[in-house]
């Protein structure tokens, strides 16, 4: 996904992508939803999902910056979830992640989907 939306450099924020069918998935950036736009594929029929760069490695399209923790969820979560998930009197508390990354060097994993497929998820 890809935002336009100004925000500060080198500051902390919370990123999140919420797929709520087939087609479409919600962005948001600390907290706040930043529109949605139409996948270029079903999520179901993805096979390769990457965080911190695009999808096709062009050189240079690589994110600038540190990724502290990726989580994954098994459902599509609310606009009030994703902002209990920004906020921080409550970020690490709520909804346990199918799958949690936090500072960790992590290259590929394989996160199990239904009935006995699998996505990998590549972090970079």
């Amino acid at each position: 996904c890809n935002t336009t939306t100004g925000y500060l450099a080198n500051t902390w924020h919370h990123a999140a992508m919420v797929c709520w069918n087939d087609t479409d998935c919600d962005t948001y950036i600390d907290g706040g939803s930043k529109g949605t736009e139409a996948a270029a594929r079903a999520p179901a029929a993805w096979d390769r999902t990457s965080i911190g760069r695009s999808g096709d490695s062009t050189p240079g399209n690589y994110f600038s910056g540190r990724i502290a923790e990726v989580r994954v969820y098994n459902r599509a979560m609310t606009d009030a979830e994703v902002w209990q998930l920004y906020a921080p009197e409550t970020r690490w508390e709520l909804y346990r992640p199918a799958v949690w990354f936090m500072g960790a060097a992590v290259t590929a994993v394989r996160i199990p989907r239904p009935p006995a497929a699998y996505n990998t998820l590549a972090i970079y």
